[in-house]
């Protein structure tokens, strides 16, 4: 695949991610409490690497569910990848604790 097409496949996957993100927005605004939207608009802000945003909304994903193991993975890879190790310590101790609970 030449330079051209990469650049014009990148562009597509940033405006498509933006629209998702605007409709998954939309939707927040209809139900504020579901944790599974904002862990899902997170994986688009991981994806175009808006890291604040995704760990904003992981947050609240984590503050509504606190079992919400998907929340806790995305802000688990988020902190690998920014070098938190010490807070990533914790999460996977949390998410080791809600495995067995199940």
């Amino acid at each position: 695949m030449n330079l051209e097409i990469k650049i014009i496949n990148q562009r597509l996957v940033y405006i498509l991610m933006h629209f998702v993100i605007r409709q998954i927005t939309n939707f927040i605004e209809l139900n504020p409490n579901d944790d599974s939207i904002l862990a899902n608009r997170a994986l688009c802000y991981i994806s175009l690497n808006k890291l604040r945003h995704a760990i904003n909304d992981l947050n609240s994903a984590i503050k509504i569910n606190p079992r919400n193991v998907k929340a806790f993975n995305r802000l688990s890879l988020i902190k690998k990848v920014t070098g938190s190790f010490k807070v990533l310590y914790s999460f996977l101790h949390i998410i080791s604790q809600i495995f067995t609970i199940f």
